[in-house]
C-alpha cells in the first residue's frame, strides 16, 4: 500500500470530529439575498432601444437587462429568455401540492448562472447503503452559457455532497434558450415545462431502487487506498484533490474516531464508520471534487464526478 504523509490541506477540511456544514447553516439574511439574487427581475429588448443609432449583427441585436437597466449579456432576437421566477417558483408549488418534501440549495454565478438543487427529503431504502436523499437539479442562465438543464443524481447526508446516478440509468434534459413550435434536437417540448418535470422528477424517484442495486454491488467489492491512487492518476487528480480523497477515505472507514455530521432534520449524528469497498473509494474521490476548488463551475464538478465512477466500476 502507497501511503502518503499527513499535513493540513487546502480544501479546509474538519476531519478530527465534525464536518462544517456551512451551507446548511446559512442565516436567514443570507437565504433572502440569495433568493434575490435568483429573482431580481430581468427583460430582454432591442439593443437600438439601449444604444440608438447604430446597427448591430443579427446574433447581437438584443440584450438582457437588469432591473437596473444593466446590460447582463447580448443576444439575439431568436433567444428564449426563460426567467427565474416562471421556472423554480411554479414548480416548488407543484411539489408542495404533490406533497413531495424537498430542501432547496442554490448558487448563483456572476448574476447570469443559476443553479438550484432540491434534496427529497424521503431517504432511499437499502441493505447496506445508507444515509442517502434522491436530488435533482434545474440550472438555467441569462446570459446563454448554460443550457435549462435537468439532471437527476443523490445526496449523500455524510457528507453533503451530490452522487452520480450510476452508469446506464442517467436521465438528464437540457434545452437550449431558442425560441421553438414543437420538437427541439428530437425532444418533446412539454418535457421542459413545469409539469413535464415534475413528471421527469417522479419517474426518476420510481427508479431509485435500480440505482441502489449498483451501489449495493460496490458495497460489495472490497477496495483500499490504492483504488483511490489508480484512479486518481487516471483522472488526473491534482496533489491536493489526491491528499482529500486518501484522508477521506481514511477517516470514513476510520474505527478509532467517530465522524459526527447534521443531517436533514437537523440532527447531530455519528456516523458508525464506512467499509473498505469500491462504493466508500468513489465517495471519497467525489468529496474531494466538491470540496475542493469552489471556483470550479457545478457542471465542470459534476462531469468529472461522471467520469470518476465510470472509472471506479471499470
Amino acid at each position: 500500500m502507497v501511503l502518503i504523509k499527513k499535513k493540513e490541506n487546502k480544501c479546509n477540511l474538519n476531519l478530527k470530529l465534525t464536518f462544517k456544514l456551512k451551507k446548511q447553516n446559512m442565516t436567514n439574511s443570507n437565504k433572502s439575498e440569495i433568493l434575490k439574487q435568483l429573482y431580481a427581475p430581468v427583460s430582454k429588448v432591442e439593443l437600438s432601444s439601449v444604444i440608438p443609432g447604430i446597427t448591430f449583427p443579427r446574433a447581437n441585436d438584443h440584450a438582457i437587462l437588469d432591473q437596473n437597466g444593466n446590460i447582463i449579456s447580448f443576444c439575439s432576437s431568436s433567444y428564449n429568455l426563460r426567467e427565474n421566477s416562471s421556472l423554480y417558483k411554479p414548480l416548488e408549488d407543484l411539489m408542495n401540492f404533490d406533497k413531495i418534501p424537498f430542501d432547496r440549495k442554490i448558487k448563483v454565478v456572476d448574476g447570469t448562472k443559476f443553479y438550484v438543487d432540491y434534496i427529497v427529503r424521503d431517504r432511499v431504502k437499502s441493505l447496506t447503503v445508507n444515509d442517502i436523499l434522491p436530488k435533482f437539479s434545474i440550472w438555467n442562465s441569462y446570459d446563454g452559457s448554460l443550457k435549462t438543464t435537468i439532471k437527476f443524481g443523490f445526496y449523500r447526508v455524510v457528507c453533503s455532497n451530490g452522487l452520480t446516478r450510476p452508469h446506464g440509468t442517467e436521465i438528464n434534459i437540457a434545452r437550449k434558450h431558442r425560441k421553438a413550435i414543437g420538437a427541439e434536437d428530437g425532444m418533446d417540448l412539454s418535457i421542459m415545462s413545469n409539469s413535464g418535470i415534475l413528471d421527469s422528477v417522479k419517474v426518476f424517484l420510481s427508479e431509485v431502487k435500480q440505482d441502489m442495486e449498483v451501489y449495493e454491488q460496490m458495497n460489495n467489492v472490497q477496495a483500499d487506498v490504492n483504488k483511490i491512487l489508480k484512479v486518481a492518476e487516471k483522472m488526473k487528480f491534482s496533489k491536493t484533490l489526491l491528499e482529500t480523497a486518501v484522508e477521506r477515505f481514511q477517516v470514513e472507514t476510520s474505527t478509532s474516531r467517530s465522524l459526527t455530521y447534521i443531517n436533514e432534520n437537523g440532527e447531530i449524528v455519528t456516523h458508525d464508520g464506512s467499509p473498505t469497498t469500491l462504493y466508500t473509494v468513489y465517495n471519497a474521490l467525489n468529496y474531494a471534487i466538491y470540496n475542493c476548488n469552489p471556483k470550479e463551475l457545478p457542471e465542470a464538478k459534476m462531469k468529472r464526478d461522471q467520469l470518476v465512477l465510470a472509472e471506479v466500476l471499470a
